[in-house]
């Protein structure tokens, strides 16, 4: 089966378009990258799920693009 990768990721929680470096419109809510602990702002919804997941006892998911990226390239550099 063969798709875009748009398409493979529509099923990701975050929205990357819900990810700005200036509160912006809906973006209001700051979190850190996980990774480079750059600043970021998110729309309530990408908080929300992050918070939930930090409540939970997991670590903090919250990826920028950049480490997103760097993260997708060593998973798939491993198969």
């Amino acid at each position: 089966m063969q798709g875009t990768r748009e398409q493979f990721d529509a099923d990701r929680i975050e929205s990357r378009s819900a990810i700005s470096t200036i509160p912006k419109g809906p973006n209001q809510y700051k979190l850190l990258c996980s990774m480079c602990s750059e600043t970021l702002y998110v729309d309530k919804q990408l908080y929300d799920n992050t918070l939930h997941s930090i409540e939970e006892g997991l670590d903090n998911p919250f990826l920028c693009d950049d480490c997103q990226l760097d993260y997708d390239e060593l998973a798939h550099s491993d198969h």
